[in-house]
């Protein structure tokens, strides 16, 4: 290199050190709130994920269509992450987000919105901070401080379970919060006892036939892989408890209930090393998955069956007949949706190519140990039913679907699956809607599996606005029978109640 041209290059090089000493936010790292404001440019359907900073103030509007007169007066509750940014810092993993509760309750005339904060120890102590103190389970943030258990990083923000006049605002690691269902606010965690004080008490608790409560709580830690059994009253007093020990750590986010089981799916994750609780899980498809069977009389293991390598977060209905036992869920083939697309939602990472869920039937032998598996054509998340028949035989499981089905489409549906068929009866919101849980409510008079209302919201993320629907469930591709927008948007969540 000449002398001239090595001086001119050291000259441009110290200009441009001596620019970033001056100014160095010229040349820092984007913050994970530029970049997710830079991808919001690029991908509208991100606004389901920008998140709130406030309370939402009582809000109406006018139905268009008819609400059936049976559900004025009703009141449908959501759950989901609300809160996603503090002090300049955005959490990049969508199960991250502080707990926010949305009301909307049901007039002849339309629905008056309101919704708040879940008011939990992290939420109390953030605020007054003014920054996210905590890694959350899948997200990290600058100068952590020390969690002293699950509880002090509990968001509230997954599911509802109403309680006598109140709603269990919970999350999947942690004690519920109390919240009541009249105004919103919360009134401090559930006690269940000096035994099982910060006791994981997971988003899916499930009601037996006769009302009562089963659910369970990962409380593996080490090399010991194990889980809290519950056994609720109806009204959510604690009937009895057992540790359990599981074959191997996993992922377990819900469970189903027949007549005289409790079944888990465990997918192929191992633990490995990690900051945050999510990206401590390995995939690895080389051990298939298993079902965990337990008997609901004594909470003993009956018998553990393998099957192939899967993933899931959701179950319908399941029952047995003779000695084979039927169970519903919503099936990945991989867990990519949890640790790549969930993991980077602020980055648009949700808009490339993954395998969206698929209605997935496991049929088990219990006389010889033995499961055979189907996978359906139709796309089926956030799966619901007719409670009136839990734990027995029953053909139609409800859910958000896929209009046409491209990996990396939008759940942009709800529909009906018939597992007796294989037909699928679904509405389309259009390409630019991002379609939430679809609740079955049971038509009063009405014996008869499906006969009743779903209700659901909706982001219409082009309009960014949210609306709500009422469909007659046996006619869901006749449209709505009521719907209504509101003039703004809401984050997207997870599962609500109806009450």
């Amino acid at each position: 290199m000449q002398r001239r041209e090595f001086l001119q290059k050291s000259f441009q090089y110290c200009s441009v050190a001596a620019l970033a000493s001056q100014c160095p936010s010229l040349f820092a790292e984007p913050s994970q709130q530029d970049k997710f404001s830079m991808a919001l440019q690029n991908d509208p359907r991100l606004l389901g994920w920008q998140g709130l900073k406030d309370d939402i103030k009582p809000h109406f509007s006018s139905w268009s269509g008819q609400l059936p007169q049976e559900l004025e007066g009703r009141t449908l509750f959501r759950n989901g992450p609300g809160r996603q940014e503090r002090g300049g810092e955005r959490y990049t993993h969508w199960f991250d987000g502080d707990g926010f509760i949305n009301q909307f309750s049901l007039s002849k005339e339309g629905v008056t919105h309101q919704g708040k904060f879940t008011q939990t120890a992290k939420y109390t102590e953030e605020t007054q901070a003014g920054r996210f103190l905590y890694h959350g389970a899948g997200s990290k943030v600058a100068n952590p401080k020390g969690i002293k258990g699950p509880q002090s990083i509990n968001t509230a923000n997954t599911s509802l379970l109403p309680i006598q006049g109140e709603l269990w605002a919970m999350w999947e690691a942690g004690t519920p919060y109390r919240v009541a269902q009249s105004d919103l606010a919360t009134k401090g965690p559930v006690a269940f006892g000096a035994d099982l004080q910060g006791v994981p008490f997971s988003a899916h608790p499930h009601h037996d036939a006769d009302r009562s409560i089963w659910n369970f709580g990962d409380v593996s830690f080490g090399e010991q892989a194990a889980m809290v059994l519950y056994h609720l009253s109806a009204q959510g007093a604690v009937k009895r408890y057992k540790l359990v020990a599981l074959p191997h750590h996993s992922y377990i986010h819900d469970f189903t209930v027949t007549d005289k089981y409790l079944i888990f799916y465990l997918p192929p994750m191992l633990r490995r090393e990690g900051v945050t609780y999510m990206e401590r899980f390995k995939w690895q498809a080389s051990l298939g998955s298993r079902l965990l069977i337990i008997d609901k009389n004594d909470l003993s293991v009956v018998t553990t069956l393998e099957l192939e390598a899967g993933f899931s977060f959701h179950f319908g209905n399941s029952w047995q007949v003779g000695n084979e036992l039927v169970i519903n869920l919503c099936w990945y083939p991989d867990a990519a949706i949890m640790t790549d697309v969930m993991a980077n939602i602020q980055t648009g990472q949700h808009a490339k190519s993954y395998q969206a869920a698929k209605a997935y039937q496991v049929r088990v032998d219990l006389t010889r140990n033995r499961t055979r598996t189907v996978v359906m054509d139709h796309h089926l998340e956030f799966v619901q039913f007719d409670k009136r028949f839990v734990s027995e035989p029953s053909r139609y499981q409800f859910g958000i679907t896929i209009e046409n089905a491209k990996n990396n489409a939008e759940f942009d549906s709800i529909a009906r699956i018939d597992t007796d068929t294989g037909l699928r009866d679904h509405f389309s919101f259009g390409q630019h809607a991002s379609v939430e849980e679809p609740l079955f409510i049971a038509k009063a008079g009405h014996s008869q599996e499906g006969e009743g209302y779903l209700i659901h919201t909706w982001l219409d993320f082009k309009q960014a606005k949210t609306g709500l629907a009422v469909f007659d469930a046996k006619k869901i591709s006749h449209g709505p029978l009521a719907m209504t927008q509101l003039p703004y948007y809401l984050p997207l969540g997870f599962h609500g109640a109806f009450v």
